[in-house]
């Protein structure tokens, strides 16, 4: 039967949901873990906002989370059927593209992801399409690190579709393609930790302004109409998206913050 073929790729999803959960709480674990429990006393000037989420909240999170998962866990089997079935651009020999392009294609992939996150969360802010979807992520509104996955199943496919949809038009190793996975997921739970952790002239920096950090996603999910990036927000500049107060949020941050991680003064110190 010709759907036999299918089951050595589909037998593979269990395989993902195990790698993308594992990938979600470690990161998202170890930072929680370090931030809110370890070093929360020691740490609390550099959080941005100063109330404390709930438990109930934190537990929300990991439970959409990982529907989440499983959702991103089919869209890479999709990617790895339609690799099968020679559907991608996917390739196993780096001299194929040599080594330039192969540095090249991460930031390449996270240059379209970017793209596409941008006008995908612009839909979501849609009335409707808010109210019925992406409302679930915006009911963290004092974010963990919990929260990077906290999606309605709906919102999940959307973000999940990246990947097949990449790999159907930008040639990528495989190695590329878990570097840029990596780099997705280190970002999305930086953004959303509650910490700011950058330095303190990074917000008006030369580069470093364009750079998306807790605070600029912290204020996304506080007004919503602002700040759409994800991993910089030369777009949200572009199409005056940017929340006008980003800058003087930042800077009052990270003046008030003593220590970052507990071990060195950062900013200016509290008076006492």
């Amino acid at each position: 039967m010709q759907n036999l073929d299918f089951n050595p790729t589909w037998a593979t999803a269990p395989v993902f949901f195990g790698i993308v959960l594992s990938r979600y709480a470690l990161l998202s674990g170890a930072l929680y873990f370090f931030f809110y429990r370890l070093r929360r006393d020691a740490l609390a000037s550099s959080k941005i906002e100063p109330r404390w989420p709930n438990a109930k909240v934190v537990r929300r999170e990991i439970l959409w989370s990982l529907s989440t998962s499983a959702i991103m866990a089919l869209a890479g089997t999709v990617g790895l059927w339609a690799w099968a079935h020679g559907f991608t651009r996917v390739y196993l020999d780096i001299e194929q593209y040599g080594w330039v392009y192969f540095f090249l294609s991460v930031p390449l992939l996270m240059l379209f992801h970017e793209i596409y996150f941008y006008w995908t969360h612009r839909l979501l802010h849609h009335p409707w399409w808010f109210r019925k979807v992406h409302r679930v992520h915006h009911e963290s509104v004092n974010p963990t690190p919990w929260a990077v996955f906290s999606f309605h199943p709906i919102e999940a496919v959307v973000q999940a579709a990246i990947l097949p949809c990449l790999v159907l038009f930008v040639p990528a190793h495989p190695a590329a393609l878990l570097g840029f996975l990596m780099v997705m997921t280190v970002t999305g739970v930086v953004n959303h930790m509650g910490y700011e952790i950058y330095p303190k002239g990074l917000a008006t920096g030369r580069f470093g302004r364009y750079v998306i950090g807790a605070t600029h996603h912290y204020l996304h999910h506080k007004k919503c109409h602002y700040n759409f990036g994800l991993y910089v927000n030369v777009l949200d500049h572009w199409f005056h998206t940017e929340d006008p107060d980003y800058v003087q949020t930042y800077q009052k941050v990270v003046a008030r913050r003593k220590r970052l991680f507990g071990l060195w003064p950062i900013g200016r110190p509290r008076a006492v």
